[in-house]
């Protein structure tokens, strides 16, 4: 198992205010940025619904000085017979393997 992240990241609950570069970061893998602002601005407000989600949702963001490295979405469902499921894991390329993953989990 991975140590804990290095201390020059910050985790932090995620708000609408960082939509913008969350959506840079999965657009950097597919998609476009107008394609992921939509999708989780709107998952975000409870607009956007996966399959037997349940209300409750939460999102967390990496950040290495003022900039967002990494994200995690996710809520609870009923789907698989499971409590929770994660909807998006993002992490920058340059900051991948430095335990920026595990932190937000």
């Amino acid at each position: 198992m991975a140590g804990p992240a290095p201390a020059h990241y910050r985790y932090r609950q995620a708000d609408h205010l960082d939509v913008a570069a969350m959506a840079a970061l999965r657009a950097a893998e597919w998609g476009t940025e107008a394609y992921w602002l939509e999708r989780i601005g709107a998952y975000l407000r409870h607009e956007h619904h996966p399959a037997q989600a349940l209300w409750a949702r939460a999102a967390f963001v990496a950040e290495a000085g003022e900039q967002v490295v990494g994200f995690a979405a996710g809520h609870l469902t009923r789907r698989f017979d499971c409590g929770g499921e994660l909807q998006w894991l993002n992490v920058a390329a340059p900051c991948r393997r430095q335990g920026v993953g595990s932190g937000l989990l």
